[in-house]
């Protein structure tokens, strides 16, 4: 029998007693209270915890706190509650009672009080069903990750909250993408007994749940595989959604994202997609980031938070650096309340600069020296510090990791080339050293001086079962692997490479991003490019374009390795290729930074006489003239593609020719000749032809409608909305969004405010959502001419113009007058005239021509009290409207220009 206090352990019946009465604790739960007993007033750590209660097993951090909770909830009912269990930060926990003389419990947290204040104000809100979003932001050191780690231990012991959590890894500028919030998925599952979490996945995310190796069986993976055959992107959003809004149906779910300042680009998005959406949940999102880092890199997360706290949808709890009475209220916890020379705390934190890591780094430095030492009860140091504390959190890591056995610095080493999180079995196979060997020496080194601690349990493809470990501070990790001479590190790197891509034989690709990465860092760009291909093909069937073009920037800087040949130019070309159609996604047709990949791609294309890869850098230059406003030579390129194209045996290459003629010719103004190429384009068109990132087969339905409106043909609007089914049933956002902006277009042209507002609407929450600036900038032109928000248009036309695309702005300047001209501002409506003529004059873009000539004579018949002496100067532009119209077989517009000149005085005319 175990006692402490007024409490008895019961071993042989594994019963727990106050007095007379008993309180049901499950065997594990009775073995933690049973080895903090036998410890009772001192610090139990984690890893103690785990070895003695879970001999030879792995089990994850949640299962002890399951324990620990189950454990306070039956001390909770003894009498005046005179034993407790204490957390002591990350460590562990100690048993205490009210009369024992150990440690007084204190708050975990020095100079985080209020933060900790907002945090708990945050979920209460978020208890009552009003769905939060909070940032924690902070430098390297600042204590994101303590905040975290106390707030969530704190909710995890007091409530049923449940709590999802996931990090960003940093990957050397490459991303896979989703990966933070796949892991906080897959631990959630893990973490669950019951695996109520993955049925529910099952129902609202089954496109997640094939994501997640290991969670999922392969029969349950290959039903989930037939149930989402196609996914895109919209519905992978909209899934996760609904699973966080199922997940937060019963009891209150937090979900934690850290280090968000290594992010992909498509967990940003989807954040952002979850804060706009997610608005009455009881839900809790905290994500913590550097904000120098995004700064610095240009990280797309800047934006997003910017905007979320712009509208109110998020809010950010700023970590800066501790005062002076914070580092003397930690020395004086470290050392329960012994008195402490009253320079120390002014040492330390001149050194530390109120860096919590370098706080406490340099008082375990100055311990362990004994510098700082309390030789007559008092603590103080025992020799000046100058010279003597590291200046920065590298030199401190370094002389800490100078008392590391050799085992113990060679799995450090090793593991530092893994990542921050790192599994046991990877740092085996790079070491040499058995399993066993390796997790010895991690749970030693999380005992002894926490440069690594728990992070739960990998699974991988071929079965193995590895026990994982994260540092316990990045710049840990970072020193290591800076210390490492060049051919460890690429030997490591080579290691730990050849390991992952056996254990997941046939399955690569679901961790290509890694696999580059560690292949390139090994000195292997064979298969470092091999894998950054197979990056980019998986991000792009997530319709993640940043990622696709920062996985095959990669591998073209890895093909530069190779020895020259044919094999190296079909590779760059084929990487060539694919980058020129994420770039048009994102950077807009007429993007320089295209212009010069397609270059390249087509001087390879004839080295290696690759017609139909010819076709494909051919048809880009096309789209650049087309879109930068070069029209008669984009004319002559649409005619050279058509010669192109008559040599090729696929149809679907003449089909691209006469869209690519159709759409030339109806810039011009040759309405004829668009549409009888547009035509026999959609003649040839057979579902079996490859979607392209710039889809012709949108593009031509869509330009038919166009033709057809300004040759007053009614079928135009069919034309329409056969182009928005056609890119909605392809499963390409950025067509779907492209067919909205045309649709918006269309309406305009039309005249039709409400229907352009609407489909400008729809277009404008594409775009933001995927970041196509080109038609975000062209729904902000639509969107001002139907608000008549002359700001706004001139904006839109601005930024239209800054991504290099000119084409349609003399339709788009044309908008612009008509809102002057409603607003009675006529010399700005004449100037934007002049500028739309300049455009005509040097692009050839005659189309909207007539309707230029229309307006003029509007902003004439309006200009000063001698109106009525200009009305023959007016009824010329008309007159001269409605010539230029007939010519071009323009209905629409001659149909306005005439019932424009019905309206002048005859006498005057």
């Amino acid at each position: 029998m175990l006692t402490f206090g007024p409490l008895s352990l019961d071993e042989d019946a594994g019963r727990l007693w106050f007095g007379e009465l008993t309180a049901p604790l499950r065997p594990k739960s009775f073995a933690v209270l049973r080895e903090l007993v036998r410890c009772r007033g001192r610090l139990v750590t984690k890893a103690e915890l785990f070895r003695t209660c879970w001999p030879g097993t792995t089990v994850s951090q949640t299962v002890l706190r399951v324990c620990i909770r189950e454990i306070r909830a039956a001390l909770a009912a003894q009498p005046n509650g005179a034993v407790s269990v204490e957390s002591v930060g990350r460590r562990g926990y100690r048993l205490v009672t009210h009369e024992s003389a150990v440690e007084p419990r204190v708050h975990p947290l020095i100079g985080r009080d209020r933060e900790l204040a907002m945090l708990r104000r945050a979920l209460a809100r978020a208890d009552t069903g009003l769905a939060q979003v909070v940032f924690i932001a902070g430098e390297p050191g600042m204590g994101k990750t303590t905040l975290l780690d106390h707030f969530v231990e704190d909710v995890r012991t007091t409530s049923r909250t449940r709590v999802a959590s996931g990090r960003c890894v940093e990957l050397l500028g490459t991303s896979e993408p989703y990966l933070p919030i796949l892991d906080l998925l897959a631990r959630l599952c893990t973490d669950d007994g019951n695996e109520g979490v993955l049925a529910t996945l099952d129902r609202q995310a089954p496109s997640w749940v094939v994501q997640m190796p290991g969670v999922a069986d392969a029969q349950r993976a290959e039903s989930l595989r037939r149930r989402v055959s196609s996914p895109n992107r919209d519905r992978i959003l909209r899934e996760l959604g609904d699973a966080f809004e199922a997940l937060a149906a019963d009891r209150t779910l937090i979900v934690v994202l850290e280090d968000l300042h290594w992010s992909d680009s498509s967990s940003v998005h989807a954040l952002a997609y979850l804060a706009q959406r997610i608005r009455t949940a009881r839900l809790l999102v905290v994500g913590s980031y550097r904000p120098a880092d995004l700064l610095r890199g240009g990280h797309p997360l800047h934006a997003v938070t910017q905007a979320l706290l712009a509208h109110r949808r998020a809010s950010v709890i700023p970590l800066v650096s501790l005062t002076l009475p914070d580092t003397e209220s930690y020395l004086a916890r470290r050392f329960a309340g012994q008195p402490v020379d009253p320079t120390l705390g002014r040492e330390i934190h001149a050194r530390s600069r109120g860096n919590p890591l370098f706080m406490t780094a340099t008082v375990d430095y100055l311990l362990e020296r004994r510098i700082l030492a309390a030789p007559e009860g008092r603590w103080q140091l025992a020799a000046p510090l100058d010279g003597v504390v590291p200046e920065s959190v590298r030199h401190l890591a370094l002389r800490q990791l100078e008392g590391l056995a050799a085992a113990e610095r060679r799995v450090l080493d090793a593991a530092s080339v893994v990542g921050a999180d790192f599994a046991v079995a990877t740092v085996a196979a790079a070491t040499g050293l058995g399993p066993d060997d390796v997790e010895d020496v991690c749970a030693t080194l999380t005992t002894r001086n926490e440069l690594v601690v728990p992070a739960g349990t990998a699974i991988w493809p071929d079965g193995t079962l590895s026990a994982r470990y994260m540092f316990r501070h990045i710049l840990y990790r970072e020193v290591l692997e800076q210390e490492l001479r060049p051919t460890s590190r690429r030997r490591l790197h080579r290691a730990v490479a050849e390991r992952l891509e056996a254990a997941w034989n046939g399955r690569a690709d679901e961790i290509a991003a890694e696999l580059a990465i560690h292949f390139g860092a090994a000195d292997d760009p064979e298969r470092a490019i091999r894998h950054h291909v197979a990056a980019a093909a998986r991000a792009r069937s997530r319709f993640a374009d940043a990622e696709v073009i920062v996985h095959l920037r990669a591998a073209l800087e890895r093909i530069a390795q190779l020895p020259d040949g044919r094999d190296r130019s079909r590779t760059e070309l084929e990487c060539l290729l694919d980058l020129g159609g994420a770039l048009v996604a994102t950077r807009g047709a007429a993007s320089d930074e295209g212009l010069d990949v397609y270059r390249r791609a087509l001087l390879l294309a004839d080295a290696l006489d690759l017609p139909q890869a010819r076709f494909h850098a051919q048809s880009a230059f096309y789209t650049f003239d087309l879109m930068r406003g070069e029209l008669r030579r984009a004319r002559e390129r649409a005619e050279d593609l058509l010669v192109t194209a008559a040599r090729l045996p696929m149809p679907f290459f003449r089909f691209v020719g006469h869209v690519s003629l159709g759409s030339a010719l109806f810039n011009i103004g040759e309405l004829d000749g668009a549409r009888r190429n547009l035509e026999q384009a959609h003649a040839m068109w057979r579902p079996e032809f490859p979607v392209l990132a710039l889809d012709p087969s949108v593009a031509c339905r869509a330009l038919i409608g166009f033709t057809a409106l300004l040759q007053a043909d009614p079928s135009g609007v069919r034309w329409i909305h056969d182009a928005l089914e056609h890119a909605a049933a392809i499963n390409s956002p950025y067509n779907l969004s492209y067919a909205r902006e045309l649709a918006a277009q269309y309406h305009a042209h039309a005249g039709d405010r409400a229907l352009a507002l609407e489909h400008a609407t729809q277009a404008a929450a594409l775009a933001t959502e995927h970041g196509f600036i080109v038609h975000a900038a062209v729904v902000d032109v639509v969107r001002g001419w139907a608000l008549r928000d002359v700001d706004l248009l001139r904006r839109g036309i601005a930024e239209y113009e800054a991504s290099g695309q000119l084409v349609a702005t003399s339709f788009f300047r044309a908008l612009l007058v008509e809102v002057l001209l409603d607003l009675d501002r006529v010399p700005e409506a004449l100037a934007e005239l002049a500028v739309a003529r300049g455009f005509v004059e040097r692009s050839g873009e005659q189309r909207h021509v007539p309707e230029l000539h229309r307006l003029e004579g509007e902003c004439l018949r309006r200009s000063g009290p001698d109106a009525g002496g200009r009305a023959k100067e007016v009824a010329g532009c008309l007159r001269r409207a409605v010539s230029l119209a007939r010519e071009r077989g323009a209905r629409l517009w001659e149909q306005r220009a005439t019932a424009a000149l019905a309206l002048l005085v005859p006498e005057s005319i």
